[in-house]
């Protein structure tokens, strides 16, 4: 299937684009003891670049504040921009096992995935398993949603992720835009 086959391109040239750069940077600090503390500095940004708790947080703030509002409009709407199953007749109920249930992913895929991916390979590994990550919520999706959005959000995904490793390690870009 060609879709797949670019995707998988898309991928290695994301992953190859940002890791092989980044490794030889990182590796030239460390071989110089006079470049040691920069290299240290580096290696925390970069790393701390690839946890995204926060932003959970605020996904979920809305959610929480809609539900003690008792808002269920309110509060479905904003589930409805952390998940992809219908939310227009969830009840309570289904509002917060759906929140819970999207914070324990975020969880495992932003913090303890990265953190279990560094510990066994390193500044690399979890880099690579944040791309991996990404690259599946973006592109995993097989439905007429998103399907003729896919070349932008394609683009977009590129750009933010140098942008996030190599200008602002937030996820937005002052300079981009993104």
């Amino acid at each position: 299937h060609r879709g797949a086959l670019a995707g998988f391109f898309l991928l290695l040239i994301t992953i190859l684009s940002i890791t092989v750069p980044l490794m030889i940077v990182l590796d030239i600090l460390y071989a110089y003891d006079f470049l040691f503390l920069i290299f240290i500095l580096l290696f925390a940004i970069f790393l701390k670049s690839t946890f995204a708790l926060t932003s959970m947080g605020k996904h979920i703030r809305p959610i929480i504040n809609s539900l003690e509002q008792n808002d269920l409009e309110g509060a479905r709407f904003h589930l409805s921009m952390c998940v992809r199953r219908p939310t227009a007749n969830m009840e309570r109920s289904a509002i917060c096992s759906a929140a819970i249930e999207t914070v324990a992913e975020g969880v495992t895929d932003s913090f303890t995935g990265t953190l279990f991916m560094y510990s066994i390979f390193g500044i690399a590994g979890a880099i690579i398993y944040r791309i991996v990550n990404t690259m599946d919520s973006m592109f995993g999706y097989r439905d007429s949603k998103y399907e003729e959005d896919k070349p932008q959000i394609c683009t977009v995904f590129i750009v933010k992720q140098k942008c996030s490793l190599f200008h602002g390690f937030n996820g937005r870009c002052a300079k981009c835009k993104a």
